[in-house]
């Protein structure tokens, strides 16, 4: 594979995760639940079959104390903030990247024309191409990983 520069490559190149959603008028207790049983860290949030942002666990827990959580009314649209960028699969890497330091966000729903999601893109799809941009085929394997340097070292 020749080298991936993010100013070149697509979204729809590098998303890896599918999407999973929740209605925006769904209780937060339900987008949990979601986020539990699907073992994923970012929800779409959907309303009329079109994307209104992402929600991921960090909102959830943020919000309340888990032992609360499910005595509580509050809808997922409520735990959305006011930044609620996406992007298409033919955004570049690098502007994904760019919007989420701009807005804070390690998720970005990906979306067509008409606002229906078709993917996400997280920011490990990201560290991925960075990790792959410098060398000739996209690593198999992790490389060892080393703690801090101590006096042992």
């Amino acid at each position: 594979m020749a080298r991936m520069n993010p100013e070149s490559v697509t979204v729809g190149q590098i998303m890896s995760q599918p999407a999973v959603a929740v209605e925006a008028q769904e209780s937060a207790w339900v987008a949990m639940q979601r986020l539990t049983t699907s073992g994923v860290r970012h929800l779409v949030v959907v309303s009329g079959g079109r994307c209104v942002g992402v929600l991921s666990d960090r909102h959830v827990a943020a919000a309340w104390p888990f032992g609360e959580l499910s005595r509580r009314t509050q809808l997922v649209l409520d735990l959305l903030g006011d930044a609620r960028p996406s992007v298409t699969t033919r955004t570049t890497a690098a502007d994904a990247a760019r919007a989420m330091l701009a807005t804070g966000v390690d998720a970005l729903p990906v979306v067509d024309a008409d606002d229906r999601v078709v993917g996400l893109v997280t920011g490990s799809d990201l560290l991925r191409l960075l990790a792959d941009a410098g060398s000739d085929s996209p690593s198999e394997t992790q490389p060892a990983l080393r703690g801090p340097k101590t006096d042992l070292d």
